[in-house]
């Protein structure tokens, strides 16, 4: 069985959104398809928080230079960026991002938690509790969708327990 290389699915939030908190657990495996000996090293999924949704971004372009609020590209190397326009497929907008993690292993659970202060226009990132981004900056109104997508044929990424809410943690942050 192969994966399914697309974009997709695309949730959308009721309401425009503030969340303080968006946190998600992810797993990387390779497809059982025994035809393929070698991976592209590009393999991976990206994860994103939309201000709008993709679809009424390719309908009107002009209006869609920062349809991602936040996007994660999680593969070999994990990789952050925020404000950036994503379309299906693209890759150009991994020149604007910055690497948090190296050396993703297959078959491995991380947990990925981004902490975002709306009033500052901040966000954290957590990986695997442990912070590995502070103080990066976005600009945005609203979360209106999240969306995951594949991106390689011969790589299946799951993604589980996905939350998108108020940030109930007291500020807690494991000592450096």
């Amino acid at each position: 069985r192969t994966s399914p290389f697309s974009s997709g699915p695309e949730y959308v939030l009721n309401g425009d959104k503030h969340p303080g908190r968006v946190s998600f657990l992810v797993q990387f495996d390779r497809d059982d398809d025994t035809l393929r000996d070698e991976i592209d090293p590009e393999w991976g999924a990206t994860f994103e928080l939309r201000s709008n949704l993709w679809s009424s971004g390719i309908a009107n372009e002009a209006n869609s230079n920062f349809s991602s609020v936040l996007v994660l590209a999680i593969g070999p190397i994990m990789m952050h960026g925020a404000n950036i326009r994503g379309l299906p497929y693209g890759t150009t907008h991994h020149s604007m991002m910055e690497t948090f993690h190296s050396g993703t292993e297959m078959r491995k659970w991380y947990k990925i938690d981004i902490r975002l202060s709306w009033a500052k226009g901040i966000y954290d990132i957590f990986l695997d509790d442990s912070i590995v981004v502070e103080s990066a900056p976005f600009l945005a109104e609203k979360l209106k969708a999240v969306s995951i997508s594949n991106s390689h044929p011969s790589v299946r990424g799951w993604f589980d327990e996905i939350f998108v809410g108020d940030d109930t943690t007291m500020g807690f942050r494991c000592p450096k």
